[in-house]
């Protein structure tokens, strides 16, 4: 077991952050916080784009909340996740490879967030990119999708509106549905 913040007894495991790049062949699970009795709060994980481990990443062991998943680009895959309350999209490139594969994924409470998308792009309508691929159906979603913002700034110049919807059991696709200028482009 790995984790970004170890709690003995009672006590809270909070501020931890873990990061993961390249590959290795250690198998296990990487806490963002572990605690042996309390709560698990306000942990990190940041994954580098193309990180490749058979790893299982969680949020937390016990009592876990305000826990986040970081997701630099595409092309990461893992054994599974869960209990994260937030799982941030950095730099993904629509139109290329998903940027998460796992074996499983627990959604359950979790709200994803695209904070930005690769650059140099012509946006268009229909452009999509499958945020999470999961080989087993994905859990925590009969509720749907939560999506921490619907308008995600291209550079300087474009609002994209976007939307996410599951793919049958086992994906979770971010599609545009519009494209405008920027106010920042009227001087």
């Amino acid at each position: 077991m790995v984790a970004g913040a170890y709690a003995a007894g009672s006590q809270t495991a909070t501020g931890g952050i873990i990061n993961i790049s390249g590959t290795t062949t250690w198998e296990g699970t990487v806490y963002a916080g572990y605690s042996e009795d309390g709560s698990v709060t306000n942990n990190t994980i940041n994954v580098a784009a193309g990180t490749k481990q058979d790893l299982t990443l969680s949020g937390g062991n016990k009592n876990a909340s305000s826990n986040t998943l970081n997701i630099e680009g595409n092309g990461s895959a893992f054994n599974s996740i869960e209990n994260f309350e937030t799982i941030n999209f950095n730099n993904v490139a629509l139109n290329n490879d998903a940027a998460l594969s796992l074996i499983n994924a627990n959604l359950n409470g979790t709200t994803l967030n695209v904070k930005s998308l690769a650059g140099g792009n012509n946006f268009k309508a229909g452009d999509t990119v499958t945020l999470i691929e999961s080989e087993s159906a994905i859990k925590g979603t009969a509720d749907g999708i939560t999506l921490a913002n619907e308008i995600i700034t291209a550079g300087v110049a474009q609002d994209l509106t976007v939307s996410a919807g599951q793919s049958g059991d086992n994906k979770i696709d971010l599609t545009i549905t519009d494209v405008k200028l920027n106010s920042q482009t009227n001087l």
